[in-house]
């Protein structure tokens, strides 16, 4: 994961040759979304604080019935506004997310 240090280039290469062998079973939205969020930290998007790209579209999931997959593009969208310095934008993902704390939350009991 880009989240824990490791190179973006070679997170790229591997989340391709992925994508290339499950084209032919089914689409992998999240997964989409983390390789365009990796595409933007490489620098190749117009707007690198959006999920718009070769990889994912963004608006593809605002009326998705699938909150684990919005909060994903949230999350994603969020940190990428946080490292390019659109820390407003950074804060409205963060508060559109906390109404998706319920889903995402996971504990041992």
């Amino acid at each position: 994961s880009f989240l824990g240090g490791r190179s973006l280039v070679r997170l790229n290469d591997e989340i391709k040759q992925f994508t290339a062998k499950r084209a032919k079973h089914h689409k992998h939205m999240a997964l989409d979304a983390y390789a365009q969020a990796i595409i933007n930290l490489l620098g190749r998007s117009k707007d690198p604080t959006l999920l718009d790209g070769e990889a994912f579209d963004h608006t593809s999931v605002l009326k998705s019935p699938n909150p684990l997959l919005i909060f994903q593009v949230d999350f994603n969208r969020m940190i990428l506004a946080y490292l390019f310095a659109k820390y407003e934008v950074a804060a409205d993902m963060a508060e559109k997310s906390r109404s998706l704390k319920k889903t995402v939350i996971a504990k041992y009991e």
